[in-house]
């Protein structure tokens, strides 16, 4: 985090599968990782973010098809007890 309120992030991500027409061709858990940016309005701890997630891992169970999850993911946030 930046004193102007500018934020980097990165690292891994963790995704569970929880529902899917047809769960038995899936995996249960998807790796991969994550960059992005946000900033919050230090007078009021209001802010924006921005997030690339991108899936590393095969989430088929048949190796013969590859695929993988990416997503982009926008959004809107409060940091409660912030201060400037």
């Amino acid at each position: 985090m930046f004193d102007n309120g500018f934020r980097l992030q990165a690292g891994p991500q963790v995704g569970f599968l929880v529902s899917a027409d047809n769960k038995d061709n899936l995996n249960p858990v998807d790796f991969g990782v994550s960059i992005g940016a946000s900033y919050v309005v230090p007078s009021t701890g209001f802010g924006i973010d921005t997030r690339y997630n991108l899936g590393l891992s095969n989430i088929n169970k048949d190796d013969a098809v590859k695929s993988t999850n990416r997503g982009l993911q926008l959004g809107l946030f409060y940091i409660f007890g912030h201060t400037k």
